[in-house]
């Protein structure tokens, strides 16, 4: 198993918390696509963490795909507001046709690939099994989208036709708001490809009224425990404070999400020394592990399972 990080731009403290956090549960191969060659975190990523750094520019140089996605690059929003963050829609649509090419390049096989705002509270190669059965694993998060803050790539072939889709996606779109949560979904629905599966965000409850979507469960007895698209994440440490006028705010549903975490029991449990986020599955009268939380915030701090050494 491999795991890759993609991030275009400067990059964030909270590179070391999610690699930190990575490193206490996982000792394979890490890679980080990057454009930040000087930043003052490389040294501790390579010397602490082992972390296989790759050139943006050289990777983005060798890719077809890429340099037709960058001939739409009107038809990404802007957001000024995100400051640093400005080309997030553009980033992370291109985010996936990196790791493809670097899934090429090196011939990789059985990929999770995290977005550098997620923490992870589990040996991913204990999910590979399951993994395996399809080509490629993300989740739903919300009516017409779903998150690959968490996907699974199992080799070279697995991203061809979700590329070629995504060019189709984006030449066809004239709205100028380009989303590849927006284009993940219509991937998984309206081609009803079955080349992928979704990842439990969720399990089957005794009240129907709290799930709105069957598939958000649908694989929960192969995994036993569930995925973050955000949810989680947002409810436990908060959202990006650029939406809450800087104030964090934690505890906290969003109505634009299909699970509503108040609605359940949810809290940290310590297992062999390490902090981890459970939420208890009722029906079957028990603590189910969340994988991941993605952290919305970016107050990764408040979520890791050991403090940074």
């Amino acid at each position: 198993m491999i795991l890759i990080y993609s991030f275009i731009g400067r990059l964030p403290s909270y590179i070391i918390e999610t690699v930190y956090q990575l490193r206490l549960y996982y000792n394979g191969d890490i890679y980080l696509i990057l454009d930040d060659l000087e930043s003052v975190y490389l040294k501790k990523l390579i010397n602490e963490y082992s972390v296989k750094l790759i050139n943006y520019y050289n990777l983005k140089a060798g890719s077809e795909e890429i340099n037709e996605l960058e001939k739409n690059f009107n038809k990404f929003l802007i957001t000024k507001e995100n400051g640093d963050r400005e080309l997030l829609f553009y980033r992370s649509f291109e985010r996936l046709f990196l790791i493809n090419q670097l899934i090429k390049l090196l011939d990789l096989k059985d990929v999770i690939s995290l977005e550098l705002d997620n923490l992870i509270y589990d040996n991913p190669t204990n999910w590979l099994k399951e993994l395996q059965k399809k080509e490629l694993a993300f989740m739903l998060s919300s009516k017409e989208h779903c998150s690959c803050g968490v996907i699974y790539i199992k080799d070279d072939n697995s991203l061809k036709p979700l590329i070629k889709f995504m060019l189709e996606y984006v030449n066809k779109t004239q709205d100028y708001y380009c989303s590849e949560m927006k284009c993940l979904y219509e991937y998984i629905y309206e081609m009803k490809t079955e080349d992928s599966q979704l990842l439990p965000v969720i399990f089957n409850s005794d009240n129907d009224s709290l799930i709105e979507n069957n598939d958000l469960y649908k694989n929960y007895d192969n995994y036993e425990s569930i995925f973050d698209p955000s949810f989680y994440g947002i409810y436990l440490l908060g959202k990006d404070l650029l939406h809450t006028n800087g104030e964090l705010k934690l505890y906290q549903d969003y109505h634009e999400y299909y699970i509503r975490p108040a609605s359940y029991e949810i809290k940290w449990m310590d297992k062999e020394g390490l902090r981890k986020p459970f939420i208890y599955n009722k029906k079957e009268n028990k603590w189910i592990l969340i994988n991941n939380l993605h952290v919305h915030s970016k107050r990764l701090d408040l979520g890791l399972s050991r403090p940074v050494e």
